[in-house]
């Protein structure tokens, strides 16, 4: 690294386009036979978080929230939004989970749980095209299973 100088932007992401595209998956419902409580407070929290996304990352749309989902529709929306045109003109992806989680660093879906790596590699590069070369953030939020 002799004879270079960093410079403040060599610790930033250019952001060409000036936006990003938010999805939010929150659960907070879930099937009988799972046997999770309820958490006092989700909605409001999430209403809340939504609210902050929208004015954190300015001239993007609106987050994309996913709500009470079945893992299969999580899967199914997620590879909708990796296989987008519309990935082509934004900076990067923004995915937050809120949810119930396992003891093993599982998510709950409404019906079940799955692995994080899951939604991560739905937006690899060679799957998600507009996408490559970009940073994917994912912000998990979750509580554990077995407490109320």
């Amino acid at each position: 690294m002799s004879g270079s100088k960093k410079t403040k932007n060599d610790d930033e992401y250019p952001m060409k386009n000036g936006k990003a595209m938010t999805v939010i998956i929150q659960n907070f419902d879930f099937d009988k036979r799972l046997n999770i409580k309820p958490k006092n407070g989700n909605r409001q929290e999430h209403a809340k978080l939504i609210q902050e996304m929208v004015s954190v990352v300015k001239g993007s749309e609106e987050p994309k929230v996913l709500e009470n989902k079945k893992y299969e529709e999580i899967v199914t929306e997620m590879k909708e939004i990796a296989e987008s045109q519309a990935n082509r003109t934004v900076d990067c992806i923004i995915v937050v989970v809120l949810t119930t989680g396992t003891d093993r660093g599982d998510l709950y879906a409404k019906d079940r749980f799955y692995p994080v790596e899951k939604l991560q590699n739905i937006f690899n590069g060679n799957k998600c095209q507009g996408l490559a070369g970009k940073p994917k953030l994912f912000f998990i939020s979750v509580r554990d299973s077995r407490s109320n």
